[in-house]
C-alpha cells in the first residue's frame, strides 16, 4: 500500500514538472512574441520573466540540480537575438523535460536550465 502511495506521489511530482517545463516554454514564447511585435516589455511582461525564471529554477531543482552559479556563456549581445534564444533554451528545455523519464537525475536538465538562468538574468539586466 505504502509502496503505492509513493508511486503515484512521484508520478504526481513527475507531471508537475512537465506541466512546469510546458508553461516556461509558453512564457519564453509569448514574451519573444511580445518583444517582437512592441520591440519593448511591460510590467505583466516583467512578472513572465520572475515567473519563468521561478519556473526554471524548479524544474532544476526537480531534476537534482541545485542553486550554483548560472552559465553565462555565448549570451547574444543584442536583446532581440536574447529574447529568442530564451525562447528557444525554453523550449529545449521544454523537451529535454519530457524525454526525461522520472526517475532519473539529468544533467542535460540541468545544464539547460543553468543555460536559460543565466541569459534570463542578463535580459533582466538589459531592460
Amino acid at each position: 500500500m505504502r509502496d503505492r502511495q509513493a508511486l503515484k506521489e512521484e508520478k504526481k511530482q513527475y507531471d508537475e514538472n512537465l506541466a512546469r517545463a510546458r508553461e516556461a516554454s509558453e512564457l519564453a514564447s509569448q514574451l519573444m512574441k511580445t518583444y517582437e511585435a512592441r520591440g519593448d516589455f511591460n510590467s505583466d511582461d516583467t512578472k513572465k520573466f520572475q515567473r519563468l525564471e521561478k519556473l526554471t529554477k524548479k524544474i532544476r531543482s526537480e531534476a537534482g540540480g541545485s542553486d550554483t552559479d548560472p552559465d553565462l556563456k555565448d549570451i547574444p549581445a543584442v536583446l532581440a537575438a536574447a529574447v529568442r534564444r530564451v525562447a528557444d533554451l525554453a523550449d529545449d528545455l521544454r523537451k529535454l523535460v519530457e524525454k526525461t523519464p522520472r526517475h532519473v537525475i539529468s544533467a542535460a536538465v540541468i545544464d539547460q536550465a543553468n543555460k536559460l538562468l543565466g541569459l534570463l538574468q542578463r535580459v533582466r539586466f538589459w531592460r
